[in-house]
């Protein structure tokens, strides 16, 4: 598998979660879920970069 192929939610055992992540950068998915369910049922998103390039791009919700 490539370096800069991202990875989804999904494929990391998240499914709640929807997006991507950067390989490395796989912790951020369980976090966010974790941190979403303290939020009594809110959503969120997450979008990070890091020189320029995307890293992160998660959500999880219904838009209101």
């Amino acid at each position: 598998m490539r370096d800069d192929i991202p990875l989804s939610a999904s494929e990391l055992g998240i499914s709640q979660v929807g997006g991507s992540v950067a390989q490395g950068f796989e912790p951020l998915v369980e976090a966010f879920a974790e941190t979403l369910a303290l939020s009594h049922d809110h959503g969120g998103a997450l979008h990070i970069r890091v020189a320029g390039n995307v890293v992160a791009d998660l959500w999880e919700g219904k838009p209101r």
